[in-house]
């Protein structure tokens, strides 16, 4: 019974995009809402960008140069960074 609903289900779907191609190949007006679709679209972009600045939020950069890298001890050798 499920497998003959999810057939019509189908058959409808198909039927809706034939019955809107042709109504844009004959002129139809409305046949899509430019609308919604520029709804649909700053949606997308606005989902996007959040996804992104969450994904930036988790990363930390550093700001600072590590203390004592960089800075010369005396006689003028520069110190190099200790491994941890």
């Amino acid at each position: 019974m499920d497998a003959l609903a999810e057939a019509n289900a189908d058959a409808r779907e198909v039927d809706d995009a034939v019955r809107m191609g042709g109504d844009v190949a004959v002129g139809v007006e409305d046949a899509v809402d430019e609308e919604e679709l520029e709804r649909e679209l700053k949606e997308m972009v606005r989902e996007a960008e959040a996804e992104k600045e969450a994904k930036l939020r988790g990363v930390q950069v550093p700001r600072e140069q590590p203390v004592g890298v960089g800075e010369k001890e005396e006689g003028g050798q520069v110190k190099q960074p200790v491994a941890a």
